[in-house]
């Protein structure tokens, strides 16, 4: 599987069940910034496949077993450094030291966007992704990307990434289901 982008998604009865969802989770949300020109909050949840709330099954697969989200609103800056997700991956790694487990494919969904925003582009093998309002962007396993400086927005940058993991049964059922964690 190579980069796909999709433009207009969800319909509008998907993003309002997504909207409704997130305005659930407010207590979840906590700052974000990793410097002084960054202003973005966060918050994560771990499914397993059978957990998903209805606002986000679009994101489910046939080939995976446990999905882990992170939600990311940018109020400015919001530059990200070439990374692979791996967000679940590393707790499973830290908490049970000897896990294996594989990285997992990327699905970064725009919720909303700033159509006049300049920069926030995503990048993905030199080729630049300009984030639009309903897009979705799929990524294979272990494929590296970063972001871009936000330079001028008119409001707040809100995206959903999901790693899409298939875990082995033994490991899934020591798994929780949902976890939420700030940040």
């Amino acid at each position: 599987m190579g980069v796909l982008v999709i433009d207009n998604y969800l319909n509008d009865s998907d993003v309002d069940n997504i909207h409704d969802w997130l305005s659930s989770k407010h207590r979840y949300w906590s700052n974000f910034d990793c410097d002084s020109k960054t202003k973005r909050r966060a918050f994560n949840v771990t499914y397993k496949k059978n957990d998903i709330p209805i606002a986000l099954k679009k994101f489910v697969d046939e080939k995976h077993n446990l999905f882990h989200f992170v939600i990311i609103e940018t109020n400015s800056y919001g530059r990200i450094d070439n990374h692979i997700d791996s967000d679940f991956k590393d707790i499973i790694v830290e908490s049970k030291p000897g896990a294996l487990i594989t990285a997992p494919e990327t699905v970064i969904y725009y919720l909303d966007v700033d159509n006049n925003m300049k920069g926030g582009e995503l990048v993905v093998d030199n080729s630049i992704i300009k984030p639009k309002t309903n897009t979705v962007v799929f990524l294979p396993r272990e494929k590296y990307h970063s972001v871009n400086e936000i330079e001028k927005s008119s409001k707040s940058r809100l995206c959903i990434v999901c790693e899409r993991y298939f875990i082995r049964t033994k490991l899934l059922k020591e798994i929780e289901s949902p976890v939420f964690r700030k940040g």
